[in-house]
């Protein structure tokens, strides 16, 4: 197998999708208030710079903020440059492995993958490990077709640079191994199609790595299993998620597709085989003991794009069909996707944290305490309030509600609670307290037309809860 050279018509293509990519995915970054775990990035760039754990997008944080001030926008540039950029590479590089047709297919559905245009509006690290996993899975593929050591040392060092946004992608390595292992062991079969002798250098140098970085990759692992998983889901429930975060009409397509892979092209649906099933098993087996969520395997996103897509263009290339079947299978897939691309747009024009400090502002006396549960309140509520921070847990069950319940319950001051709406049920004690104490006094939930709710609550807790509950609608209404 020879890499393809690009040509005019591809340049075309590539300009086009750059175009529609910076469109899509720079649209209201500017305006749009933090969100989630943006809170962190935003607030601690400066320290996390010099960590060892995924410090690569906080540099690049660093000189946004160097360039273009401290603000929303900044924190958010560095995502949504990698992430627009990544949708022309995919397609200039996995030509060479999927074909013309296929790319071209999988960089729509990078577009419309509300997923990927999330986390390229999103002050965190994920479409770098997204970008990097893509390349560093595709040079690991070329150096075993080619047999070429240069791209088994671009592999290495694209998935290193990965590591660095977020450690999770170390499981490229592992993937990578595992199939390196399985060339080697096949080598004496006559239709084998890989180099032997890239596997086993291959094999050879992870080895030595995982040595030096043992202890490193130890620490980071107890880490994780510090927290209960309250971000996500158990053994074979965690699959269902990650298949709602990568949409199941995607998910469903590319499942076939690697089925189609391994019946039409053995070794190459081995190697797809492998690189997405090693990261997703690894990730039930860590679902099941730690915190961790599908973005911590964001690195088979590429692959699982890759996948659906050459299903779409093998329906392409039946000519025995008629035109309309030959569509068919890309459309529906792309049909699917939409309601959750739009909602992301939705979404955010119609949920904003700032509503929630505009509301406090109103209503608010000398004295009176907020208990935060949402980390973006805090920034955009600082030193406007008395304020005790939660950062979000308002769905575990390991909190010490009573605690919390007897410091608060008697006090002759407002309590107020700012908290979280999702379809993830609160923790019952958190739902009994805010039942049996407080009265829901205000709320707002985002325009969406898929299957996600998001949204922001505030409870009054107060022993005179009637009266003053009367009261706050009274001002609010003022």
């Amino acid at each position: 197998m020879q890499t393809s050279t690009v040509s005019f018509k591809d340049w075309l293509i590539i300009m086009t999708f750059l175009l529609v990519a910076m469109i899509s995915r720079l649209w209201g970054i500017h305006e749009w208030p933090l969100s989630g775990d943006e809170y962190f990035t935003y607030k601690y760039a400066n320290e996390r710079t010099f960590q060892l754990i995924n410090p690569a997008y906080y540099h690049l944080v660093l000189i946004s903020y160097s360039i273009f001030g401290i603000n929303e926008l900044s924190a958010r540039l560095p995502a949504a440059i990698i992430g627009i950029i990544s949708v022309p590479i995919f397609y200039a590089t996995w030509i060479n492995v999927i074909g013309r047709k296929a790319a071209f297919i999988a960089c729509l559905f990078i577009i419309f993958s509300a997923w990927h245009l999330w986390l390229s509006q999103f002050a965190r690290f994920y479409t770098g490990v997204f970008l990097f996993s893509s390349l560093a899975y595709y040079c690991y593929y070329i150096s075993l077709i080619e047999n070429k050591k240069n791209y088994l040392y671009y592999s290495l060092f694209f998935g290193s640079i990965a590591v660095l946004f977020h450690f999770s992608a170390i499981l490229i390595f592992i993937s990578c191994f595992i199939f390196s292992i399985y060339v080697v062991i096949l080598r004496k079969r006559k239709d084998s199609i890989f180099s032997v002798e890239i596997a086993k250098l291959n094999i050879v140098i992870l080895i030595v790595a995982a040595i030096i970085v043992s202890p490193w990759v130890w620490n980071r692992i107890l880490s994780w299993t510090r927290h209960e998983q309250a971000w996500g889901y158990k053994s074979l429930l965690s699959l269902l998620q990650l298949a709602k975060y990568t949409q199941l009409s995607l998910t469903v397509a590319a499942f076939f597709g690697v089925l189609y892979l391994i019946k039409r092209e053995n070794a190459k649906g081995i190697f797809f085989v492998t690189s997405i099933g090693v990261p997703i098993a690894a990730y039930m087996f860590m679902a099941q003991y730690m915190a961790v969520k599908p973005n911590y395997i964001l690195c088979v996103y590429p692959l699982v794009i890759g996948a659906a897509a050459y299903l779409c263009s093998s329906c392409l290339e039946d000519r025995s069909k008629n035109q309309i079947q030959l569509y068919a299978v890309t459309s529906i897939i792309i049909v699917g996707l939409m309601p959750a691309w739009i909602s992301h747009y939705t979404d955010r024009q119609t949920l904003d944290v700032r509503e929630v400090v505009d509301y406090l502002e109103k209503v608010y006396k000398p004295g009176d305490v907020v208990i935060s549960f949402v980390k973006e309140f805090d920034h955009y509520s600082a030193n406007k309030f008395s304020i005790l921070q939660m950062g979000g847990v308002e769905f575990y069950e390991t909190i010490d509600w009573k605690r919390l319940k007897k410091e608060f319950d008697n006090t002759e001051y407002n309590v107020w609670i700012v908290n979280h709406y999702w379809r993830k049920p609160f923790s019952k004690s958190f739902k009994t307290w805010t039942t049996e104490k407080g009265s829901l006094v205000w709320a707002n939930i985002s325009d969406r037309y898929d299957y996600p709710i998001r949204g922001f609550q505030v409870y009054l807790l107060n022993s005179n809860i009637a009266n003053i509950k009367a009261e706050i609608l009274r001002a609010a209404e003022e």
